[in-house]
């Protein structure tokens, strides 16, 4: 019961790198030691003068969830748990952490069956990735929810052994090609920080237990993990895009070494050919050496008012790298970025309409591009691609022209 309730807690920590680093309610959420009802006069002063409807994606809402959740969780003086509270328990009193018992019980499903309109009680996943060679088994990632898996196409889901890891946040996963039993975790939520990294997990027995690697963290470090890759030809090589930058393993898994510093949110191998590899954060970076080095390509891409990138990339042709990319402003749509010639230099393709906004017609302004931002490139037509913000939009040639392919309601 504790352990839930403080899974729960976690969810409270977000915005982490999104906003500007001054004094306020954004990022005193983040620190657990910032007394409660301080958070609450700070958000309290910036929005007692702005008329509604409020502005949307500026945080009104995320933060009161949080408030609603925290508030009757505090002590009356307003100090809040600390963040890393079931690690320190775990380590003090193992004993109050047995392995799982097993799933038999008497227990019925009571519902709900169905997802109400609007909107409103969706969960959301960071991650699906497909098991190498298989055409039926996938898995997915809970920002703080643990790792589930399909094994029939997604029709029935269940969750591998995560629901006693010291934070049950995942963002990416990999499956070693030659030993699908071989599974590397990254924990924490990459996309929003509503939970924060423990590092990456290695599996060897098909997610039935977990073990550290030598990236290994703790939450109250505040650090994401965003992307996870693993050589499709040797499975010792693994890379990751993390708040620190680009970390490297040569050893599968057991030493990381820092390769390029920064805060990036996206990589991608070039299809057929990892010893290219695609990255990016504010900033579009690419290396030639499988991510020993890395240089920051700039021709043809925007270098101010970025507020994140996203890759895709397409095995139809090799060469072809697509890059969205949200605005610092207002998180809205400031355009998709072509490159023919693997990513040494980009064309314009698109600046509207606003493919990360609310409207259907993309006729409206921001959006929520800090935090919903995906770029997907079909595998047998280089010019087909969707994005995914808010809503998501279709383009069939290269990204010059769109259509609306789903709206949030």
């Amino acid at each position: 019961m504790k352990k839930s309730l403080f899974v729960s807690f976690l969810l409270s920590f977000f915005f982490q790198n999104i906003f500007s680093q001054e004094l306020n309610w954004r990022n005193l959420i983040l620190d657990s030691e910032t007394n409660f009802y301080q958070v609450q006069e700070s958000f309290q002063n910036e929005w007692r003068n702005i008329d509604r409807p409020y502005p949307k994606g500026k945080g009104f809402m995320a933060y009161k969830r949080w408030e609603w959740y925290m508030e009757p969780r505090v002590y009356p003086s307003g100090k809040r748990i600390p963040t890393n509270a079931i690690q320190l328990a775990k380590q003090e009193n193992p004993a109050m952490f047995p392995p799982p018992s097993g799933t038999s019980g008497l227990w019925t499903y009571i519902g709900n069956n169905s997802v109400p309109g609007g909107g409103g009680g969706a969960g959301r996943i960071n991650a699906i990735r497909p098991q190498p060679g298989s055409s039926s088994i996938f898995y997915g990632c809970a920002p703080a929810g643990g790792l589930w898996k399909t094994t029939d196409s997604g029709v029935s889901w269940s969750v591998l052994n995560t629901d006693y890891l010291d934070a049950i946040g995942t963002t990416d996963v990999v499956i070693d090609p030659s030993n699908n039993n071989i599974i590397y975790l990254a924990t924490g939520d990459g996309d929003a920080g509503d939970t924060y990294s423990i590092g990456i997990l290695k599996s060897t027995d098909g997610g039935a237990t977990w073990s550290s690697t030598g990236l290994n963290w703790n939450v109250t470090q505040g650090r994401l993990i965003n992307r996870l890759l693993i050589h499709p030809t040797n499975s010792n090589i693994l890379l990751a895009a993390t708040s620190l930058g680009i970390y490297k393993s040569t050893n599968a898994g057991v030493s990381w070494v820092l390769t390029n510093a920064g805060s990036y949110k996206d990589m991608e191998f070039k299809p057929g050919d990892p010893t290219v590899v695609y990255a990016a954060g504010t900033s579009f970076i690419k290396s030639t050496d499988s991510g020993d080095n890395f240089t920051t390509i700039t021709s043809g891409l925007p270098v101010s008012n970025v507020g994140r990138l996203s890759i895709a990339v397409s095995a139809a042709n090799a060469a072809t790298v697509y890059v969205l990319a949200a605005k610092n402003s207002d998180s809205g749509f400031l355009g998709i970025y072509k490159s023919t010639n693997s990513g040494t230099g980009f064309t314009s393709m698109a600046t509207s309409p606003n493919l990360l906004g609310w409207n259907a017609n993309g006729g409206d302004a921001g959006g929520q591009g800090w935090y919903d931002l995906a770029i997907e490139c079909s595998g047998t037509d280089a010019n087909t691609l969707w994005v995914g913000g808010v809503n998501i939009w279709k383009s069939t040639n290269g990204g010059a022209t769109w259509t609306s392919n789903a709206h949030w309601t």
